[in-house]
């Protein structure tokens, strides 16, 4: 009798610990899938979701050939990949393509 109200026990709690488990690595799955679509889905609209205009307000670049400080490559692929998400019918899109290749040209000057 003791050995079965032990196992009963044991497999509710098992059962308990292992949902609680799951349940939170799939949610926080989800959660991250979600919001990096979002993401995407927002810049492909031309929208900037709040995170990236933060990150886009900390850092201040001047895009000058004449400056001769060169910027970060960091900073180039990631401008790239934010382009590649952009709307191409959008009328941002030539200016952000002319801003690249302003990025391009001031480190092959520097």
């Amino acid at each position: 009798m003791l050995i079965l109200a032990y196992d009963i026990i044991y497999i509710f709690l098992h059962s308990l610990i292992l949902s609680v488990s799951l349940s939170a690595i799939i949610s926080s799955t989800l959660g991250a899938t979600l919001s990096t679509y979002l993401d995407r889905y927002l810049m492909r609209r031309g929208i900037r979701p709040p995170g990236i205009r933060k990150k886009e307000a900390r850092t201040k670049y001047i895009i000058s050939p004449e400056s001769g400080q060169p910027i970060d490559e960091k900073v180039i692929k990631r401008y790239e990949k934010a382009l590649a998400f952009s709307d191409k019918e959008s009328e941002n899109y030539v200016a952000e393509l002319a801003m690249l290749g302003m990025m391009y040209l001031q480190n092959a000057v520097a």
